[in-house]
């Protein structure tokens, strides 16, 4: 009889997680589809059955990330840590938690908040070394903190490295910008270099282009820096971004008309584009002063 009751039991619990995993699937999609409430109310339902679901209060955690609700997204993200800690993926987001909290902290409790930040990712690179995300996110972490919270740029330029053999689009981007931010500009162009090699006309990567002209612009290489924003409108025209900057561009080149045009068009696509309704206002006030040329 004993034996016939624990089959029975084991049979309800499959069941049961088959109709957790259904249901987990589900939230998932709609978290994608940026349907937040209803994936929101799925998984709050599935914690109501069953708290030990770690992956249900992973997701919790993200979609309470989403709402700005930074003390509750850490306090799910814990949790799923808690339940299962042998998830890399959950030691990285719990991190990036921490990470989101110590922008808004006193400075008395960044360093504290930034210790387990960088302890979360570090966990989770020892779980799974080719977490692309937690390396990223390690590489920031070691480039943007002083020295007395762990801050290194060696360290992340070590992890921009190998960060680079398992996503070389994204490691090469922070390689760049680590160049950037040491005003090592003839490494950090070698790179943009490098990078365009691989990209081409992917339209996927179109925002590349737009860090190269900026990168450009910076150092006075106007003209250069007007062929890259180009080639990012050609790749992603219908992107308000893109003819902002190229508006930017031309402006700097002195294109007086060619710019405001640009701008117009970046707020066809984003009428609440604020750069660009500030640049057509200047620019027509410019063009005013030249009597109209």
């Amino acid at each position: 009889m004993k034996r016939y009751f624990f089959a029975a039991v084991l049979i309800i619990i499959s069941a049961i997680s088959l109709f957790c995993q259904d249901d987990l699937s589900k939230a998932k999609e709609l978290i994608n589809e940026k349907k937040y409430s209803e994936s929101k109310s799925i998984v709050k339902k599935i914690i109501e059955k069953n708290g030990k679901i770690a992956e249900a209060h992973y997701l919790l955690s993200k979609l309470y990330y989403v709402e700005k609700n930074i003390d509750d997204a850490e306090e799910e993200a814990e949790t799923a840590v808690d339940i299962n800690g042998n998830v890399a993926e959950y030691h990285y987001w719990l991190g990036a938690c921490y990470g989101r909290d110590a922008q808004s902290a006193s400075i008395f409790r960044q360093p504290f908040l930034a210790s387990k930040t960088k302890n979360e990712f570090l966990k989770a690179i020892q779980l799974d070394p080719n977490h692309a995300n937690a390396r990223a996110a390690l590489a920031q972490y070691y480039l943007m903190a002083p020295g007395i919270m762990g801050g290194d740029i060696n360290k992340a330029i070590e992890q921009a490295k190998i960060l680079t053999r398992l996503d070389e689009v994204r490691g090469k981007s922070l390689l760049i910008q680590i160049f950037t931010k040491q005003n090592n500009f003839k490494d950090a162009e070698n790179e943009f270099i490098s990078l365009e090699k691989k990209i081409g006309n992917d339209k996927k990567y179109f925002t590349f282009y737009n860090s190269y002209g900026y990168f450009l612009l910076s150092r006075g290489r106007v003209d250069e820096a007007i062929q890259k924003f180009k080639r990012q409108i050609e790749l992603a025209p219908e992107n308000a971004n893109a003819h902002d900057s190229f508006g930017e561009a031309l402006l700097k080149k002195g294109m007086l008309h060619e710019s405001l045009a640009e701008y117009n068009k970046a707020l066809q696509l984003d009428p609440d584009l604020k750069n660009s309704k500030d640049k057509v206002e200047e620019i027509k006030k410019l063009i005013a002063e030249k009597g109209g040329r």
